[in-house]
């Protein structure tokens, strides 16, 4: 068996791990203490988590859990995540009117592939950029178009 080349860091399962992963990935009703309010805040923001838990969880359930400071934080991190996906989705649009325009053929990848299918919520998930897969062949056309259209390449 191949030696696995990323070797995480262990992780212990203490009770702030645990409400993450209950907001994050567990059915909504899921009831369970935080264990100390500020370290869960502080590990779902860690765990880049925070959006996701703020989107599925309602804010005065966010607010009786981890307080009103920390129910805030998770809120901004949902903010900031829906600012970042509404940019990506004009990028997205930018991106299809140069593409159209050659008639060059693109598959969107990761989050931009869930978003166009409707796949997650809008702010659900953080975004940083905007993945496409094109033919090799059509790839420095429509670099020339975007540059043009003022992308940076």
């Amino acid at each position: 068996m191949r030696e696995f080349r990323f070797q995480p860091p262990p992780l212990a399962p203490t009770p702030e791990l645990r409400w993450v992963l209950r907001r994050a990935f567990g059915p909504p009703g899921d009831d369970g203490a935080p264990g100390e309010p500020t370290a869960a805040v502080d590990l779902a923001l860690k765990l880049d988590l925070a959006a996701r838990i703020a989107t599925r969880t309602p804010p005065e359930r966010l607010g009786r859990d981890v307080g009103l400071d920390g129910a805030r934080r998770l809120g901004l991190a949902q903010l900031g995540a829906r600012a970042r996906s509404r940019r990506a989705a004009l990028a997205r649009a930018e991106i299809l009117r140069a593409a159209s325009a050659p008639e060059i053929p693109l598959v969107w990848l990761k989050h931009s592939a869930l978003a166009v299918a409707g796949l997650i919520v809008e702010g659900a998930r953080d975004t940083s950029d905007v993945d496409v897969l094109v033919p090799p062949e059509r790839a420095a056309s429509l670099q020339e178009r975007l540059v043009a259209q003022g992308f940076t390449p």
